[in-house]
């Protein structure tokens, strides 16, 4: 896991570095420098030149010495700075001062004007000017030098921080870096992973230059990012012995008649990730249907109301086929009608005769929305997967709102109802009970198809049968149904279906298998 931070936290961590372990803040300094030099010259190697762009910042005096480090290796270099030299202070003053010492050719801008044309024979803009400490829209020069870089046309370095995105949240209020690549110097920030800064980070790489790792700061991370290994070590193991039984059995409540695909790819994502058995409890109507998509489960038919949807007396069966389940998902296609309503308030507010692993997702959330109105209390342990729009139900707030603290509503859910919480989206937000966040780097824009989510509900269920713990079980799904996607991806482009995330899971499983 890597520990995701905010500014004040990133400057805690400062601190602690220079203040309580003795670390002094050049050195960090020339290492954070060192560590970018190198990404430049990886990314523009031989004689093509390389600009940096510095702020009067720290950023700024990263920048200074990985212009230092440049001309000392032979690259083609020059400084431009943007801001009038006397706000350079303090250890960017010294290293800006080294960098003249060397012989490093700097460059002070008034502002943007003419910066584009000067800037044409650079094939790679290093971006220094605006660092995780300063908030808010670029101001003028800067405005117009940052406008100069993106227009440039080439590849762009960020330190840190693409200059105009905000550390904490991603949000662009203004004109902002297009990075192709993002060096974040010590830990990720928020912002860098959080969409439209991620939008604006590109590819995203971490610099280790010496934090001190055994003495842990005052404030725990905002996040943790998944890693490959993480979702790895989570896989669970097959005995060689082992039988269907084994594995664990898995409940779907799901479907209706003109919504039996969610149930279908439910079922059979549950069958992927690896559970023994499934069952699907449908409407009566939608059962042959179902049946036929999903030979390899078994199928019952709910009493259902007019049109087709699961009736409130349905709750009956669905208690008796559940006591014999490992978990049970709920939801996907289910409907809204009353009946629907009845059926999942019912099972949720006497869990008592329902599996210990309990997925509740789609149709089941919105029934029992927004949650200070209905008083709704979840099985403690269960995994709630929302997208935007549901959570915005689940809370009476509004998907703007909730696209504006992703962290914040997954948290806040989580701890309030002592759940897991997968809120799906770029990224996926994964809330634990304990208020532990976990944000997944798997998956991509062509995964935004129907049916995608009900796939990802069937993981997160088959894993729960298995044994896995619900939080692990979420980092696991998550981590896993978005590599499948990115498989699918890289086959099909953005014309994926969700039955080929579905059928891209083994492979997603091999492969973290073999990490």
């Amino acid at each position: 896991m890597i520990p995701v931070l905010t500014a004040s936290q990133m400057r805690e961590v400062d601190r602690h570095a220079i203040e309580d372990v003795g670390i002094p803040g050049r050195v960090l300094m020339e290492h954070a420098g060192r560590a970018l030099a190198e990404h430049a010259r990886r990314m523009c190697p031989g004689a093509t030149p390389i600009a940096v762009l510095c702020g009067p910042g720290n950023n700024g005096g990263d920048g200074f010495v990985a212009a230092r480090f440049l001309a000392h290796w032979g690259a083609p270099t020059r400084v431009f700075v943007a801001c009038d030299p006397d706000r350079i202070r303090g250890h960017a003053a010294e290293a800006h001062d080294s960098a003249v010492r060397a012989g490093v050719s700097i460059e002070t801008l008034a502002d943007g004007a003419d910066l584009t044309a000067r800037l044409s024979a650079h094939g790679l803009l290093v971006d220094c000017l605006l660092g995780t400490g300063s908030g808010g829209t670029p101001r003028q020069p800067m405005a117009s030098v940052v406008d100069a870089m993106n227009r440039r046309g080439a590849d762009i370095l960020s330190c840190d921080l693409p200059t105009g995105v905000d550390a904490d949240t991603g949000a662009v209020p203004g004109v902002a870096i297009r990075a192709t690549r993002t060096l974040a110097i010590g830990y990720p920030k928020v912002g860098l992973l959080l969409h439209p800064g991620a939008g604006q980070a590109g590819e995203l790489h971490t610099a280790d230059i010496g934090f001190p790792r055994g003495h842990a700061p005052s404030l725990p991370p905002e996040a943790f990012l998944v890693e490959a290994a993480d979702a790895a070590s989570r896989v669970p193991s097959r005995a060689a012995d082992g039988h269907k039984g084994t594995f664990g059995r898995v409940l779907v409540v799901a479907g209706c008649v003109g919504v039996t695909g969610a149930a279908g790819l439910a079922a059979e994502a549950v069958l992927r990730a690896g559970a023994g058995l499934v069952t699907v409890a449908t409407a009566a109507s939608a059962q042959p249907t179902v049946a036929a998509a999903v030979p390899e489960a078994t199928t019952t038919g709910l009493s259902e109301a007019p049109g087709g949807t699961v009736s409130a007396q349905a709750e009956g069966s669905v208690r008796g086929i559940a006591g014999g389940c490992q978990a049970i998902a709920i939801g996907p296609g289910l409907g809204q009608s009353d009946g629907a309503t009845q059926l999942v308030r019912g099972l949720l507010d006497d869990p008592g005769s329902l599996p210990p692993g309990i997925v509740v997702d789609a149709d089941a959330l919105n029934v029992v929305s927004p949650l200070r109105h209905t008083g709704v209390r979840f099985p403690p342990g269960s995994v709630l997967t929302p997208h935007p729009g549901e959570m915005a139900r689940l809370l009476g707030s509004t998907v703007a709102d909730v696209q504006q603290r992703r962290i914040g509503a997954a948290r806040d859910l989580a701890m309030d109802q002592a759940v897991t919480v997968v809120l799906k989206g770029a990224p996926t937000v994964i809330a634990a009970p304990d208020g532990t966040v976990y944000l997944n780097p798997t998956g991509n824009p062509g995964m935004a198809t129907g049916g995608s989510g009900d796939v990802l509900t069937g993981v997160l269920a088959g894993l729960l049968a298995q044994g896995v713990r619900p939080t692990d079980a979420a980092i696991l799904g998550v981590y896993t149904h978005g590599l499948a996607g990115d498989l699918a991806a890289a086959e099909l482009g953005r014309a994926m279906l969700a039955g080929d995330i579905l059928r891209a899971i083994p492979h997603a499983l091999t492969q973290l298998e073999r990490a």
